[in-house]
């Protein structure tokens, strides 16, 4: 079929504008493209804000006097608002306003896409057609009316659970068309319409059950769906921060083309001045994008992408994941699609999980010496990275068997793993078992059954160790093993100099290797795996990035640096160990 569009002008800031009459929703779909300037007064017109979807409508539309297939979704939700219409309205809808076969105009397109949505009289939102349920969540939504009997209670979170895994609330698109729109957005189920303001608040407040179910297994399951709408509504409130801070709210997010993890965040981020800004381009590879919003980020000066998002996915990926790993990725470059493709283990994934309270935030530690210029240079082929580093020690043992024993029946197969990792690699060395206590531990005060335990735990680790007492319910021991509990898709691994610390990678056999070097990159001792390659660069050697790691007693921050004068340069330090690390 032929594309019913002739080119727009960029310079002029083009686009196009739907034309929708009222009609039955039977009736055929018929659509008229008006082309509009962006520098010129527009008329009043909505934003759509919808799921793609896989799946093509079987019916075709007619655009321009020109047929068109559209996907089934929005077919549907074109098909629902006229229902509801009585005058034609204009309307912008990606999928039919942009030529989506014109890379180039994509691009340029989507670099409009803050002022398309913000220019909107409204965003209109479709999530699907009305389901059995709807119509009452829809109702206690508009009377602000909670049910007090368990069962209808039990009713309306599992309809308000329907509506809120929809594919529209796990789309990354949404967090910018959500942020943008002047006014409280209007909700699309079926032809059944809600305020989003509406929606949100009276989800938000069931965060609070009746006190007659506190603790109850399935609020439990349904804080889940709260923190997530939570997490999406923030941006109706705070709708522009930085790239770091809005990679990581959309981490589970899901795109159609993987590029718009990027792309599809731009008009909600601020950039800094000495910070690369990013512009869409189609035509770029996703690995190439990937790289350069790792760059981005990491010049931001305010936060870490490292301390944010995962450089790996987690080991249960192994079997039956949907992830793919993109084979031309740097290793020191963010793979984006992590996070939403194995968004049911975001959190677990989190590379928090490795950064010591006691080390505060990476980010903060950033503004000591974000006076010192390059800390992070890149190839101009977003291929090699050069940051600083100070080499901490190199892998000559790892152990998984610690931490990686599942279950109740596990704590006796726990316990004899630890008292074997003590007597084989720290007792001989002479490492206290604090140090092992605290790399399990990260350092954290961990929840224990006794609370009286804490300020006892080190004493009672070392028992535990030099005991050979079965592991009985209730004990301390017990306790102390619950403790250390959280770990399980970690590698525990011991340097050459005696020190400890734990990451997790998903080649559980041959992720971590023994001659490994542990550095403490970017100008604030933040601990890396690395390890060599044989590729070399002006004859000094490359590494790859394995992942982040916990180091037990690791001091973040380098002393030497605090006084660095404001004319400082990296090179300065190398007296101190500090060098350059080229990573590819």
């Amino acid at each position: 079929m032929d594309a019913p569009y002739a080119p727009l002008d960029p310079a002029r800031r083009q686009i196009r504008i739907l034309e929708l009459a009222p009609a039955d929703y039977d009736d055929d779909l018929s659509i008229v493209l008006h082309v509009k300037s962006l520098h010129q007064e527009l008329p009043e017109y909505y934003a759509l804000s919808y799921a793609w979807g896989h799946r093509l409508s079987s019916q075709i539309a007619v655009v321009d006097g020109k047929g068109m297939t559209v996907g089934l979704n929005l077919d549907c939700a074109l098909r629902h608002i006229r229902c509801t219409i009585t005058e034609p309205i204009f309307m912008w809808v990606d999928a039919l306003c942009i030529n989506q076969q014109d890379l180039e105009e994509r691009s340029s397109q989507v670099l409009l896409m803050k002022d398309v949505y913000s220019s909107a009289v409204r965003v209109l939102i479709y999530l699907g057609a009305e389901l059995p349920g709807d119509a009452t969540a829809t109702a206690c939504f508009r009377e602000d009316k909670v049910p007090h009997l368990e069962e209808e209670y039990f009713s309306l979170l599992g309809y308000i659970e329907s509506i809120c895994q929809r594919p529209w609330f796990g789309r990354v698109w949404v967090a910018q068309e959500l942020a943008l729109s002047q006014k409280d957005p209007t909700v699309y189920l079926g032809t059944t319409t809600i305020p989003w303001s509406q929606l949100y608040d009276y989800i938000a407040r069931l965060e609070q059950p009746p006190a007659f179910l506190d603790g109850h297994p399935r609020i439990t399951t349904f804080m889940g769906i709260v923190y997530r709408l939570k997490r999406l509504g923030r941006v109706r409130t705070f709708p522009t921060t930085s790239l770091n801070l809005q990679m990581f709210r959309s981490g589970p997010a899901q795109a159609t083309d993987s590029k718009d993890k990027v792309f599809g965040l731009l008009g909600i981020c601020a950039f800094m001045p000495h910070q690369m800004q990013i512009f869409p381009d189609y035509t770029k590879s996703t690995s190439r994008v990937f790289a350069e919003a790792t760059i981005s980020m990491l010049q931001e000066g305010d936060n870490l992408p490292y301390g944010l998002l995962p450089l790996q996915p987690p080991r249960t990926l192994q079997e039956g994941s949907l992830y793919q790993p993109l084979p031309d990725l740097p290793s020191w470059a963010l793979d984006l699609n992590i996070s939403s493709q194995a968004r049911e283990l975001h959190g677990q994934n989190g590379p928090y999980w490795l950064i010591p309270t006691r080390a505060v935030h990476p980010g903060a530690l950033l503004q000591h010496t974000n006076h010192i210029p390059d800390r992070v240079q890149v190839s101009d082929d977003f291929k090699r990275l050069h940051t600083v580093g100070l080499h901490l020690g190199s892998i000559v043992a790892i152990d998984s068997t610690t931490i990686n024993v599942e279950g109740y029946m596990g704590f006796q197969k726990r316990a004899t793993a630890l008292r074997n990792i003590y007597n084989t690699y720290l007792k001989p060395r002479q490492i206290p078992a604090n140090s092992l206590l605290q790399a399990l531990t990260i350092d954290r005060k961990m929840p224990v059954i006794d609370p009286n335990l804490s300020e006892q735990l080190p004493k009672v680790f070392e028992e535990l160790l030099g005991s050979h007492a079965d592991i009985a319910f209730p004990s301390t021991f017990f306790d102390v093993l619950v403790a250390l509990s959280g770990h399980e898709e970690c590698h525990l691994f011991l340097m050459d100099n005696d020190g400890i610390g734990i990451t997790y990678h998903p080649d559980f056999n041959n992720g971590i290797r023994e001659g490994d070097e542990v550095v403490g990159l970017l100008g604030i001792n933040f601990p890396f795996i690395l390890r060599p390659v044989l590729e070399t660069v002006s004859g000094d050697p490359a590494y790859k990035m394995i992942n982040i790691a916990h180091v037990a007693d690791h001091q973040w921050e380098h002393g030497f640096l605090k006084n660095a004068g404001k004319n400082a340069q990296w090179s300065d330090f190398k007296d101190y160990g500090l060098k350059q690390y080229t990573i590819v």
